[in-house]
């Protein structure tokens, strides 16, 4: 059988940059005793905490997906009827990117829900390349539609799409629904290490990323976990 080396960080390949995260006590995953207990999506005893964890980590997987792939223009998705079943408006969603991606084949994205003060789902999406507004509201069909591109820094992009994840988070209807809706194969490629230290870690990444770490900053979350660095 073979032997698992413990590692302790993972650094992400971001495309032209790149992301730490190092956690002392190592990598590890739910025992096949705690994996046979998992409750059902949404009602398990530890819920609320189980849902904070999980909004982080779809935080952070955002972040990543957002920088790798540059998506970096905007659309905003409406109904005119007043839909407030999710399940309603997410199908209506997987149809229009089905025939959206028969003309833009080559289309990445993620989108967020956000509920209108009637109580309407829309949808604010980060993609990778221009559509025509026009076109994009005869594709949808189902109300107005923005598209616009923010020429601001890459962090400006992350807050605007991840903001909606905490902002709507104890709205029952998202009780057990993933947090954010994405394209296939957006997967960031990275590579698990060893350092003994947080400051051993620190210099490997001066020492291999030279000026990339310009302007970068380390978020440490407690002794144990450095979250990430840009």
């Amino acid at each position: 059988m073979e032997q698992k080396i413990f590692k302790n960080t993972r650094i992400y390949d971001l495309n032209g940059d790149f992301e730490v995260v190092h956690y002392m006590p190592g990598w590890g995953g739910a025992s096949k005793e705690n994996r046979s207990n998992i409750s059902p999506p949404g009602q398990s005893p530890n819920y609320e905490m189980n849902r904070q964890r999980t909004l982080q980590k779809a935080r952070s997987k955002l972040r990543r997906i957002i920088k790798c792939f540059k998506l970096d223009r905007f659309i905003t998705l409406t109904f005119a009827e007043n839909i407030q079943d999710v399940g309603q408006a997410d199908a209506e969603f997987r149809k229009f990117m089905k025939r959206i991606r028969r003309r833009f084949p080559e289309l990445k994205y993620v989108a967020v829900r956000e509920f209108q003060k009637r109580g309407a789902v829309h949808y604010h999406m980060a993609v990778n390349t221009f559509i025509n507004q026009e076109y994009l509201k005869k594709i949808w069909g189902n109300g107005h539609v923005w598209i616009e591109r923010r020429t601001g820094s890459q962090q400006q992009v992350i807050n605007y799409i991840c903001k909606y994840i905490s902002k709507h988070m104890e709205d029952e209807r998202l009780k057990g629904r993933h947090a954010y809706l994405s394209s296939q194969g957006l997967s960031v490629s990275y590579e698990d290490c060893y350092f003994s230290s947080k400051d051993e870690m620190l210099m490997f990444c001066k020492q291999n990323y030279g000026e990339k770490m310009k302007d970068k900053k380390v978020l440490s979350y407690d002794d144990n976990q450095v979250v990430w660095i840009g």
